[in-house]
């Protein structure tokens, strides 16, 4: 086997382990972010990676196997975002969930926004984005402003300020 294709497989090797190493870390670890999942998850990869290279030295490049294992980590987290993020998802799963009766629109836009509205707030008071005034109000902090005026410009900077996610037009940027 060439020296191409012995790196290759050892990045062959680091991704499978990233690839296994998110299943049990997702199943250990409900709850917990994505990132910190396939970050703990590339760290073992990465490692496998770099025991493949230690065995044989002269015969693995590091950098063939790492740029396959990299690419692969980078596809796996984008599908698991997409499915973790996805609207359609979670309201096929809550559908799945309440049993075979119809649910009309209107009860399940109700409880899967104001679910995900109520866990979206609570990050941005603990992140000190917003603050909490009153019982069911919030104001933007001044950190949050800051964030704010930096995500317009990242927007403004990439020409997606006008971009219309599912046909909502109530943005007024």
């Amino acid at each position: 086997m060439t020296a191409t294709a012995m790196s290759f497989l050892a990045g062959g090797i680091g991704l499978f382990i990233h690839i296994a190493s998110v299943a049990c870390i997702g199943r250990i670890a409900r709850g917990r972010s994505l990132i910190v999942v396939h970050g703990a998850a590339f760290a073992l990869g990465l490692l496998g990676l770099i025991a493949s290279t230690a065995i044989m030295p002269e015969v693995i490049r590091l950098w063939l196997g790492l740029s396959l294992l990299v690419g692969g980590a980078a596809v796996l987290l984008f599908i698991s975002a997409t499915f973790a993020k996805s609207v359609s998802v979670r309201i096929v799963r809550y559908l799945v969930a309440e049993g075979d009766g119809p649910i009309c629109v209107e009860a399940l836009s109700a409880t899967l926004a104001n679910r995900l509205i109520r866990n979206r707030a609570d990050v941005l008071l603990a992140t000190g984005l917003v603050e909490q005034d009153g019982e069911n109000l919030y104001r933007m902090s001044q950190s949050g402003r800051v964030v704010a005026n930096r995500v317009d410009a990242v927007r403004r900077a990439f020409g997606v300020q006008s971009v219309i996610l599912y046909g909502d037009s109530s943005d007024p940027r």
